[in-house]
């Protein structure tokens, strides 16, 4: 039972965001290779079983291969927490530190390449059809090719954002 839920797990049969840093961990050891160079490459392509075999065939060289690609949607780099804000600002920083208002809204990955478009939720679901607001602001944008990512929010009538409820609401609960 053991082998049959982990090939399920690792064919992307069985999805379980909770287990995906096991995964990551266990590929890196079977491979010998930094688990770092893992996690980017699943980052990168969301394909655990494409990312194992090329880490046990080829190593680090082959997941060092896995490049963003417009119309691939790429699995969200998540916030994490600190003690403070000086924890916060020492953690990984590496240039000057920038702050931004958060309002709740949807996290929403946008891919165009000419006149293919196609809008993700953070667990990579498509909404391209539920989303014609910012599929009609994108298509409007002077580029040919383009990843976007950011929160979605509904807007009330004088412009102001809606709740994140509603918001949700509007997006499928995306």
């Amino acid at each position: 039972p053991e082998q049959a839920f982990l090939r399920r797990l690792l064919i992307g049969e069985l999805r379980h965001g909770a287990l995906d840093g096991v995964m990551v961990a266990a590929v890196a050891a079977a491979a010998d290779v930094e688990p770092a160079a893992v996690r980017r490459a699943y980052m990168l392509s969301d394909d655990l079983a494409e990312v194992t075999t090329a880490a046990l065939d080829s190593g680090v060289d082959a997941l060092a291969g896995f490049t963003l690609q417009v119309m691939r949607p790429v699995q969200p780099m998540l916030a994490s927490t600190a003690a403070d804000a000086a924890a916060a600002l020492a953690a990984g920083q590496s240039g000057p530190a920038i702050a931004d208002v958060k309002i709740d809204g949807a996290r929403v990955q946008v891919h165009r390449d000419g006149d293919r478009l196609a809008v993700f939720t953070r667990s990579l679901r498509d909404i391209t059809a539920e989303v014609p607001g910012i599929v009609a602001a994108v298509r409007a944008l002077p580029v040919d090719a383009v990843i976007l990512d950011g929160e979605a929010v509904s807007l009330r009538d004088d412009g102001r954002p809606e709740t994140f409820q509603v918001t949700m609401q509007r997006l499928g609960d995306g």
